[in-house]
């Protein structure tokens, strides 16, 4: 027992990560709801499944809201959990205030990591990654920069340059579906 200790410590796994976590299926049809795991920044960004060591909590969204979502990411991101919910933190809200306000929730699809607007004449809003940080912001692709904005005009901007070998894709972590600035 001892040995399988040390082994699973030296991979970063508990042993609650290794028996499946039961979730709902969030997509094949419209149900009242779906179970969608509350995670940290870093493992929304890092991590293609969610084990139940970093689950903080599951939430329950209207199913609706994702019922019928197409992914738009390259085919090595559709092998990762589709829909996971992330709090923002005062210092992104400041940037996104009043649509997001501190310690909000957002429902985040990282199967859609596309500059193509999901509603044709709307920007769409994103988290992404600024080096390790998640930042919710609205995102432009031009040249080889992404263009991070905030919703207040007076708050900074971030551009960020694609790396050698990545897409500008690769910065997106995934499209905001939905904020709840209260739960």
């Amino acid at each position: 027992m001892q040995a399988l200790d040390k082994a699973l410590a030296a991979i970063h796994v508990q042993v609650e990560d290794l028996a499946p976590q039961k979730r709902e299926a969030p997509l094949g049809g419209a149900k009242d709801s779906v179970e969608v795991p509350l995670v940290s920044h870093s493992v929304a960004i890092f991590e293609p499944y969610m084990r139940a060591s970093v689950v903080e909590r599951m939430l329950s969204f209207p199913g609706d809201a994702v019922s019928e979502l197409e992914a738009r990411c390259p085919n090595t991101r559709r092998q990762w959990e589709r829909f996971v919910a992330v709090r923002v933190d005062a210092e992104d809200a400041r940037g996104m205030e009043p649509v997001l306000l501190p310690g909000a929730v957002v429902l985040l699809d990282r199967q859609y990591t596309s500059f193509k607007p999901f509603r044709e004449g709307m920007p769409n809003l994103y988290a992404a990654r600024l080096g390790t940080r998640l930042l919710i912001r609205y995102a432009l692709h031009q040249a080889e920069r992404v263009l991070l904005r905030p919703y207040l005009a007076q708050a900074e901007a971030h551009v960020v340059e694609v790396a050698l070998g990545e897409m500008a894709s690769d910065v997106l972590v995934g499209r905001v579906v939905l904020g709840v600035n209260e739960l």
